[in-house]
């Protein structure tokens, strides 16, 4: 965390289940959201951010989180 930030508003999105690579080609499904305002934060300390990627071909998407999932997270999409 930056000089003199005490508290941090962090919005997650998870990746986004992949669409199937058929004579249909079903698209993806869309994924989760989670927001939480006012996390207690140290100056200089550094912070776990997990960006989960997109799913590919028919697999799920990756969850997106601060700090871990239990702060906030955004979840997986299955893939559709």
């Amino acid at each position: 965390a930056p000089a003199n930030v005490f508290a941090v508003q962090v919005l997650t999105i998870g990746g986004g289940g992949g669409g199937q690579n058929s004579w249909a080609n079903p698209g993806g499904a869309g994924a989760g959201l989670g927001w939480k305002n006012n996390i207690p934060v140290t100056p200089g300390t550094g912070y776990t951010v997990v960006v989960g990627g997109g799913g590919g071909n028919g697999s799920n998407g990756g969850t997106s989180y601060f700090q871990s999932t239990s702060t906030v997270a955004g979840y997986v999409a299955a893939a559709m």
